[in-house]
């Protein structure tokens, strides 16, 4: 996860440099472009990542409480 924000980071300060810049107005446009699409995807993943951490918790939770009840019922 730190990975992903420092690279969120890292494309935030591109993209003020890319707006900032006094180059062509064509390459500039498109340098904010590509920065902007880049960000939407890293925004995307880390949505994902965050979405998916509850996900696993409970499949462990699921698996401990499968195991349990396994030995319960082998026990019983």
């Amino acid at each position: 996860m730190k990975k992903l924000l420092n690279r969120r980071k890292e494309l935030l300060i591109l993209l003020d440099e890319a707006r900032r810049s006094d180059s062509d107005y064509d390459y500039k446009l498109q340098a904010i472009n590509d920065i902007d699409y880049k960000l939407y995807i890293l925004e995307k993943d880390i949505h994902h990542y965050k979405m998916m951490r509850p996900l696993k918790y409970m499949l462990y939770g699921f698996i401990i409480t499968s195991i349990l009840l396994i030995i319960y019922s082998i026990l019983a």
